[in-house]
């Protein structure tokens, strides 16, 4: 799972920091040495670079450490995908800073590489101000519901059924049409297929189709797509009326202290 690690910090003690000549906290490897050095002589972002690599992770995360103390706001136990769930089923989210949250921001390159799947970013005071007003809306129009142990047990049994009857009719071949028809079909299904077996399902069809597995795939791209609308159709789940409820805590709690908020997911 991609951990969702953020703290308290001041942008602005960065880069004061990073205009002298003060040395990075011990641990730093040569790379991230050199990496600062170039940001210190060159300014950021860097001339001609396109696609960071995890090398400018960690130098983010070393000029970050070095500048000052991080306030931690125990946030590891989410994962940073949680908030391109919610940016796609909360209007009242979809914020400059929230988009931040769920895409990052890079400081070295023009974007993060997607191939590492690991990315970074500063939201700043004014920007956690308003995630935390939508947030608080977002907890108003959404009243918790809580269904009960018999409840969930029924819905988990019916849905792994399906998702074994489902396996079994897998496309065998390559036929293009019969990998569309299957997928089309686990859209269809999804309010009954909890969203492990609905993903293992699409990605299982593509694999046999393809041979192997192609995060290009249009075909998977087209799941991935139809995936994400019936998710922004849903309520808002238990677990993500509670990081809500989190997101408005940390957004008080750093504009009560007068602090941005740094993140790295990973």
């Amino acid at each position: 799972m991609l951990r969702f690690n953020a703290y308290g910090f001041r942008r602005e003690s960065m880069r004061e920091w990073l205009a002298t000549a003060k040395p990075l906290a011990n641990g730093a490897s040569p790379e991230v040495v050199a990496i600062v050095a170039r940001a210190r002589r060159e300014g950021l972002p860097f001339q001609g670079l396109d696609r960071e690599q995890s090398g400018h992770f960690d130098a983010a995360k070393a000029m970050a450490t070095s500048s000052q103390p991080l306030v931690s706001l125990d946030t590891d136990w989410y994962s940073a995908l949680s908030f391109s769930a919610l940016r796609d089923k909360c209007p009242e989210l979809r914020e400059p800073g929230f988009e931040i949250l769920a895409s990052g921001r890079p400081w070295f390159g023009q974007r993060f590489n997607p191939l590492l799947g690991i990315y970074y970013g500063v939201v700043g005071a004014a920007e956690l101000l308003r995630i935390g007003e939508g947030a608080r809306r977002v907890l108003d129009r959404s009243p918790p519901v809580t269904p009960s142990a018999e409840a969930v047990i029924a819905a988990n049994s019916a849905s792994k059924q399906l998702a074994a009857e489902l396996r079994q009719a897998l496309p065998a071949s390559g036929d293009a049409a019969a990998l569309v028809a299957f997928l089309d079909r686990v859209v269809a299904l999804r309010d009954r297929l909890g969203a492990r077996d609905a993903s293992s399902l699409a990605m299982s069809a593509v694999a046999r189709v393809e041979g192997c597995l192609n995060a290009k795939s249009p075909a998977l791209s087209m799941y991935y797509k139809k995936e994400r609308a019936w998710a922004a159709r849903q309520p808002v789940s238990a677990g993500e009326r509670l990081l809500i409820a989190d997101l408005v805590k940390w957004t008080d709690a750093l504009s009560e202290a007068g602090l941005d908020m740094i993140f790295f997911a990973q």
